[in-house]
């Protein structure tokens, strides 16, 4: 026999970095029949549409809290919660700061430290394996990926520590 009702279940929520001063967005998702409602919570205070920098925007499905331009105080701990006539659930979701990148960004990994300017890129290793770092940069915006480099051709490293 199957159930034509159930009471929310949340399947979906993610901790969200976002550096201050950008838009950042926590996002609950929950199943039940009927539709869930949505609220949220910080510090115990619900949270409403239309508080200062704020949007609440709620679907059958999930929901989702915007911030449009975030700030020292924005960062910590939020609780969704999801409520039908059947029952209610709730999950903790956080909010906390990261860092813009910067002309220069350092990345440490198991075997190599890389920096990045925006000019030019180097990768300076201690140990072995081979570093598995590629660098990618440009004049406006650079990003690090981590990919396999190939085994015995292909790439090297100088006396001074570049690629």
């Amino acid at each position: 026999m199957y159930s034509t009702a159930d009471p929310p279940y949340i399947s979906e929520t993610k901790n969200t970095g976002v550096p201050v001063g950008q838009k950042g967005i926590l996002q609950c998702e929950a199943s039940a029949v009927p539709s869930a409602e949505f609220q949220w919570y910080k510090d115990d205070k619900r949270l409403l549409e239309g508080q200062k920098g704020l949007k609440v925007e709620n679907k059958a499905f999930f929901s989702r809290l915007t911030f449009f331009n975030v700030s020292e105080q924005d960062y910590g701990n939020y609780t969704c919660v999801a409520y039908n006539q059947l029952g209610n659930t709730n999950a903790s979701i956080i909010l906390y700061e990261i860092s813009e990148p910067t002309s220069s960004t350092l990345f440490q990994g198991q075997y190599c430290l890389a920096v990045c300017h925006i000019c030019s890129a180097s990768l300076y290793c201690n140990s072995p394996p081979p570093p598995l770092i590629h660098v990618a940069c440009s004049p406006v915006r650079f990003a690090w990926r981590t990919v396999p480099l190939p085994a015995g051709g292909g790439w090297g490293l100088s006396r001074e520590g570049t690629i």
